[in-house]
């Protein structure tokens, strides 16, 4: 009996080292493995401007000694978050979109391919219309979005189309945000281009002549 017992238990251990160390090997760049029972919760350089879904993940994989997450969950050093300590709205990234949303500006759709290093709006944020160096809060100060959508931080991940009108068990993710259709409106594609339309407004044909009755943007 007490010989089962210590098998199944040296098993167990066997199992969770096992596991434990495929874990390991997923860690990203300046991260370690966290050597304990569970995973918590990291360290975030400025905790105020990340996003929930960040901020309340546990890490099985925490930042190294002299490092902290930015608001994106990027291990970044110390040096690289006080160097953008008195910039609100702004956190350091290492690699930040070269096309940063712009309040009152469409948002583009092509974008050249690259990153930038340095201190950026961070999620839900947008750079201020006159000091391209400043950034907002994109609920007071959105990008233009095309007619029959508008800015949103959190988004639906399978959005309703001409051809699933209502998609069923979607879930809500968090990001920079982006122009959506508003409610009751749905997404349509016509040469290419992607509309909000009502639903009765859906192209019924591919090769239909007219758009539908929206101007087209990027989602």
């Amino acid at each position: 009996m007490h010989r089962e017992v210590f098998m199944l238990l040296l098993i167990g251990i066997t199992f969770v080292g096992a596991q434990s160390q495929g874990r390991k090997r997923k860690c990203r760049p300046n991260e370690e493995f966290l050597r304990a029972y569970y995973p918590r919760h990291d360290v975030f350089c400025k905790p105020w401007l990340a996003l929930p879904s960040e901020l309340n993940k546990l890490h099985w994989c925490v930042c190294k000694q002299g490092y902290v997450r930015n608001a994106w969950g990027t291990c970044i050093n110390m040096t690289a978050c006080l160097s953008c300590k008195d910039k609100p709205f702004q956190d350091f990234n290492h690699c930040g979109s070269k096309c940063p949303l712009e309040c009152g500006k469409p948002i583009q759709k092509e974008c050249a391919y690259g990153c930038t290093t340095g201190c950026a709006c961070a999620p839900g944020n947008v750079l201020h219309p006159y000091d391209n160096k400043t950034c907002v809060p994109g609920y007071l100060c959105p990008p233009q979005c095309p007619r029959f959508s508008s800015f949103q931080i959190c988004t639906p991940v399978c959005e309703a189309t001409c051809d699933r009108p209502e998609p069923r068990e979607c879930r809500t993710k968090c990001h920079n945000g982006k122009c959506v259709c508003l409610p009751r409106f749905v997404k349509a594609v016509w040469k290419e281009e992607e509309y909000c339309v009502p639903p009765f407004a859906c192209p019924r044909e591919e090769g239909m002549e007219e758009p539908p009755p929206s101007p087209p943007f990027s989602f």
